[in-house]
């Protein structure tokens, strides 16, 4: 019989490295080991052993994450198959593989893209690229053409520049533009199911729903482009202020974007410094009712919140908060609207009318 050889030692651990991170991947990953495994995926063979090992209900999410971050193809062995796991498990595994690496670099300030050669390639002119941000996470960029985006917490964006066009699609979450002129090259936004256009100005995007977007206009001037007329639901919708087709939003005016109409109206007193107090890590409220700034807080955070008390519902709440400040909203919730809050064995907020002997 021929002698068997055993495979090299540098081969057999990095097996072994890939057997570990699929079963941590199955488990779960925590925002630590997001950081350690992106700098285990920036060596190519570790890439392709991770792929190797791969039990066949995990391959097609495995190489759909690498075909993202690699989008030349390094280090994989077949492109990405449709089917049950890539689209039932490629919602939770996937989605949360990517929030996890990319939003843990982020949070501690490396351009997550730094970890990896291949994706910082740009022939002349171009340029492809994904940006997230994790739950609490800011990420300010200056793109090519200088212009500048703010993402807030929980955001994903692709940008795709060519000589003749800057495109950028706004997955889910939040950003602000800070766009440079270009007369030649128009700067577009896919958000929802719509497209908008501008030359130069500054502007904020919020993906609210699947097909809800909400933009506000700070400086200049932002097209929403043409969408075939789709006529409301409801008829509460019917009765808003409502446009179809193509709109033009200057200047302090914001637009609640509908996939075929939108509602446009102006921004009253201080509204535009609240909405745009995020950038600042701050939420602002004047007056909001508490179920609603609960919601906003929750963006910035994974604690979740209950209210015990559904009276307090509407309490009304005034006043700035930083952003991902639980001990401090809570401590503010106690002292000015008398509420009060304990943690159950969940680890969640349970909020309830404070009690006085």
């Amino acid at each position: 019989m021929g002698r068997r050889h055993s495979p090299p030692e540098s081969s057999t651990k990095r097996d072994e490295e890939a057997s570990h991170w699929l079963d941590r991947l199955s488990r779960g990953l925590d925002k630590e080991d997001g950081a350690e495994l992106a700098a285990w995926l920036a060596d190519r063979a570790n890439r392709a052993a991770l792929l190797d090992k791969a039990p066949p209900w995990q391959r097609p999410d495995i190489v759909a994450l690498l075909t993202q971050l690699f989008p030349d193809g390094a280090g994989l062995a077949e492109p990405p198959r449709r089917g049950r796991s890539a689209l039932s498990m490629g919602v939770t595994f996937l989605g949360a593989l990517a929030i996890v690496v990319f939003g843990t670099l982020a949070l501690i300030g490396r351009d997550p893209s730094s970890l990896f050669s291949e994706a910082q390639a740009a022939p002349s002119g171009t340029l492809h690229k994904t940006y997230l941000t994790a739950v609490g996470g800011r990420q300010e960029i200056t793109l090519v053409d200088h212009s500048k985006i703010t993402l807030n917490t929980g955001t994903r964006m692709t940008v795709a520049f060519t000589p003749q066009s800057r495109d950028i699609s706004l997955d889910y979450g939040e950003a602000s533009f800070d766009v440079a002129p270009d007369p030649a090259r128009p700067f577009n936004v896919h958000a929802g199911k719509r497209d908008f256009q501008v030359l130069g100005t500054r502007f904020n995007v919020r993906v609210l729903a699947p097909e809800n977007v909400e933009v506000t206009v700070a400086e200049g001037q932002v097209k929403v482009l043409y969408a075939p007329p789709r006529w409301p639901e409801t008829p509460a919708k019917r009765r808003e202020n409502l446009s179809y087709g193509e709109a033009v939003l200057t200047a302090f005016e914001t637009a609640l974007v509908e996939p075929g109409y939108q509602s446009v109206r102006p921004l009253i007193g201080s509204e535009l410094e609240t909405r745009l107090a995020w950038q600042r890590g701050m939420l602002v409220f004047d007056g909001a009712a508490l179920e609603d700034v609960l919601a906003e807080m929750d963006r910035y955070t994974t604690t979740k919140f209950v209210l015990a008390d559904k009276v307090l519902a509407n309490v009304r709440i005034a006043g700035s908060f930083r952003t991902g400040d639980v001990d401090g909203f809570l401590h503010e919730l106690r002292e000015r609207y008398h509420v009060d809050s304990r943690r159950d064995p969940q680890g969640r907020v349970v909020l309830s009318a404070f009690q006085t002997l």
